[in-house]
Protein backbone atom coordinates (compact mmCIF):
# COMPACT_ATOMS: atom_id res chain seq x y z
CA UNK A 1 0.00 0.00 0.00
CA UNK A 2 1.19 3.51 -0.73
CA UNK A 3 1.42 4.87 2.79
CA UNK A 4 3.32 7.96 3.83
CA UNK A 5 6.31 7.58 6.15
CA UNK A 6 4.38 8.77 9.25
CA UNK A 7 1.81 5.98 8.81
CA UNK A 8 4.54 3.38 8.36
CA UNK A 9 6.21 4.69 11.51
CA UNK A 10 2.91 4.37 13.39
CA UNK A 11 2.60 0.76 12.15
CA UNK A 12 6.14 -0.02 13.30
CA UNK A 13 5.51 1.64 16.66
CA UNK A 14 2.20 -0.21 17.09
CA UNK A 15 3.89 -3.54 16.39
CA UNK A 16 6.75 -2.69 18.74
CA UNK A 17 4.65 -1.26 21.57
CA UNK A 18 1.25 -3.00 21.46
CA UNK A 19 2.23 -5.19 24.42
CA UNK A 20 3.70 -2.42 26.60
CA UNK A 21 0.77 -2.77 29.01
CA UNK A 22 2.13 -6.15 30.05
CA UNK A 23 5.30 -4.71 31.63
CA UNK A 24 3.61 -3.96 34.95
CA UNK A 25 1.89 -7.35 35.12
CA UNK A 26 5.06 -9.24 34.29
CA UNK A 27 6.77 -7.84 37.38
CA UNK A 28 4.45 -9.98 39.51
CA UNK A 29 2.66 -12.37 37.14
CA UNK A 30 -0.47 -14.30 37.98
CA UNK A 31 0.34 -17.99 38.26
CA UNK A 32 -1.61 -21.10 37.38
CA UNK A 33 -2.02 -24.10 39.70
CA UNK A 34 1.33 -25.51 38.52
CA UNK A 35 3.19 -22.24 39.22
CA UNK A 36 3.46 -21.19 35.58
CA UNK A 37 2.50 -17.66 34.49
CA UNK A 38 -0.98 -17.08 33.12
CA UNK A 39 -1.00 -15.71 29.60
CA UNK A 40 -3.63 -13.82 27.64
CA UNK A 41 -5.45 -17.05 26.83
CA UNK A 42 -5.68 -18.26 30.43
CA UNK A 43 -6.02 -15.16 32.62
CA UNK A 44 -9.36 -13.67 33.65
CA UNK A 45 -10.97 -11.25 31.18
CA UNK A 46 -10.98 -8.52 33.85
CA UNK A 47 -7.19 -8.78 34.08
CA UNK A 48 -6.37 -8.77 30.38
CA UNK A 49 -8.70 -5.87 29.65
CA UNK A 50 -6.79 -3.85 32.27
CA UNK A 51 -3.54 -4.80 30.53
CA UNK A 52 -4.90 -3.82 27.12
CA UNK A 53 -6.09 -0.47 28.49
CA UNK A 54 -2.53 0.18 29.66
CA UNK A 55 -1.18 -0.83 26.24
CA UNK A 56 -3.54 1.54 24.40
CA UNK A 57 -2.76 4.39 26.82
CA UNK A 58 1.00 3.87 26.46
CA UNK A 59 0.71 3.80 22.66
CA UNK A 60 -1.38 6.99 22.64
CA UNK A 61 1.35 8.70 24.66
CA UNK A 62 3.82 7.83 21.91
CA UNK A 63 1.53 9.19 19.20
CA UNK A 64 -2.26 9.40 18.78
CA UNK A 65 -2.07 7.48 15.49
CA UNK A 66 -0.06 4.69 17.12
CA UNK A 67 -2.61 4.61 19.94
CA UNK A 68 -5.42 4.34 17.40
CA UNK A 69 -3.72 1.37 15.72
CA UNK A 70 -3.20 -0.43 19.03
CA UNK A 71 -6.84 0.25 20.01
CA UNK A 72 -8.03 -1.10 16.65
CA UNK A 73 -5.86 -4.19 17.10
CA UNK A 74 -7.14 -4.77 20.64
CA UNK A 75 -10.75 -4.44 19.47
CA UNK A 76 -10.01 -6.85 16.64
CA UNK A 77 -8.70 -9.42 19.11
CA UNK A 78 -11.78 -9.14 21.32
CA UNK A 79 -14.12 -9.52 18.36
CA UNK A 80 -12.29 -12.40 16.68
CA UNK A 81 -9.39 -14.61 17.82
CA UNK A 82 -9.36 -13.74 21.52
CA UNK A 83 -13.11 -14.04 21.89
CA UNK A 84 -12.57 -17.75 22.41
CA UNK A 85 -10.46 -16.98 25.50
CA UNK A 86 -12.92 -14.64 27.19
CA UNK A 87 -14.35 -15.91 30.46
CA UNK A 88 -16.63 -12.91 31.01
CA UNK A 89 -18.54 -11.75 27.93
CA UNK A 90 -19.97 -8.73 29.73
CA UNK A 91 -16.54 -7.32 30.63
CA UNK A 92 -15.23 -8.06 27.13
CA UNK A 93 -18.19 -6.31 25.50
CA UNK A 94 -17.81 -3.27 27.77
CA UNK A 95 -14.17 -3.09 26.73
CA UNK A 96 -15.05 -3.38 23.03
CA UNK A 97 -17.64 -0.61 23.45
CA UNK A 98 -15.06 1.58 25.23
CA UNK A 99 -12.53 0.95 22.45
CA UNK A 100 -15.12 1.68 19.76
CA UNK A 101 -15.92 5.05 21.33
CA UNK A 102 -12.23 5.93 21.70
CA UNK A 103 -11.48 4.81 18.13
CA UNK A 104 -14.25 7.01 16.72
CA UNK A 105 -12.95 10.00 18.70
CA UNK A 106 -9.37 9.34 17.55
CA UNK A 107 -10.39 9.03 13.91
CA UNK A 108 -12.38 12.25 14.15
CA UNK A 109 -9.44 14.09 15.72
CA UNK A 110 -6.81 12.71 13.34
CA UNK A 111 -8.97 13.44 10.28
CA UNK A 112 -8.80 17.12 11.21
CA UNK A 113 -5.01 17.18 11.19
CA UNK A 114 -2.57 16.97 8.26
CA UNK A 115 -3.28 15.41 4.86
CA UNK A 116 -1.10 12.44 5.85
CA UNK A 117 -3.12 11.89 9.05
CA UNK A 118 -6.39 12.27 7.16
CA UNK A 119 -5.22 9.66 4.63
CA UNK A 120 -4.03 7.37 7.42
CA UNK A 121 -7.48 7.16 8.99
CA UNK A 122 -9.28 6.33 5.76
CA UNK A 123 -11.10 3.04 6.42
CA UNK A 124 -9.21 0.99 3.80
CA UNK A 125 -5.85 2.20 5.12
CA UNK A 126 -6.82 1.45 8.72
CA UNK A 127 -8.01 -2.01 7.73
CA UNK A 128 -4.71 -2.67 5.96
CA UNK A 129 -2.47 -1.47 8.78
CA UNK A 130 -4.40 -3.35 11.47
CA UNK A 131 -4.03 -6.50 9.38
CA UNK A 132 -0.28 -5.80 9.24
CA UNK A 133 -0.05 -5.31 13.00
CA UNK A 134 -1.96 -8.57 13.43
CA UNK A 135 0.34 -10.38 10.99
CA UNK A 136 3.52 -9.23 12.69
CA UNK A 137 2.20 -10.07 16.15
CA UNK A 138 1.03 -13.53 15.04
CA UNK A 139 4.29 -14.18 13.22
CA UNK A 140 6.40 -13.24 16.22
CA UNK A 141 4.24 -15.38 18.54
CA UNK A 142 4.43 -18.33 16.14
CA UNK A 143 8.20 -18.03 15.89
CA UNK A 144 8.47 -17.99 19.69
CA UNK A 145 6.11 -20.94 20.10
CA UNK A 146 3.37 -18.95 21.83
CA UNK A 147 0.89 -19.43 19.00
CA UNK A 148 0.19 -22.30 16.65
CA UNK A 149 1.80 -21.94 13.25
CA UNK A 150 -0.51 -20.69 10.51
CA UNK A 151 -0.46 -21.32 6.77
CA UNK A 152 -1.67 -18.05 5.31
CA UNK A 153 -2.75 -14.58 6.27
CA UNK A 154 -6.01 -12.92 5.53
CA UNK A 155 -5.76 -10.72 2.43
CA UNK A 156 -3.20 -7.94 2.69
CA UNK A 157 -2.74 -5.01 0.32
CA UNK A 158 0.20 -5.41 -2.04
CA UNK A 159 0.47 -2.75 -4.73
CA UNK A 160 -3.07 -2.31 -6.09
CA UNK A 161 -4.53 -5.64 -5.04
CA UNK A 162 -5.25 -7.70 -1.96
CA UNK A 163 -3.46 -11.03 -1.67
CA UNK A 164 -2.92 -13.54 1.07
CA UNK A 165 0.66 -14.08 2.16
CA UNK A 166 1.40 -17.81 2.28
CA UNK A 167 3.75 -18.99 5.00
CA UNK A 168 5.44 -22.34 5.03
CA UNK A 169 6.99 -23.88 8.07
CA UNK A 170 9.53 -26.58 7.44
CA UNK A 171 12.59 -28.21 8.88
CA UNK A 172 15.79 -26.20 8.94
CA UNK A 173 17.45 -26.20 5.52
CA UNK A 174 14.23 -26.80 3.56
Amino acid sequence: AGFDAPLWQAVIDAVEHHDDGWAESEKLPLLDDDGGPLDFKTMPTQTHTIIWRRSVTAARQLDPLTGLLVALYARRLYTSEAAAHVDDDRIAQQFVNELTTQIAEDIDQLSQESDARRAAVEPKNLQTVVRLVSLFDALSLALLGGLSWFDATEPLAFADQDSALTLQYGEQGQ
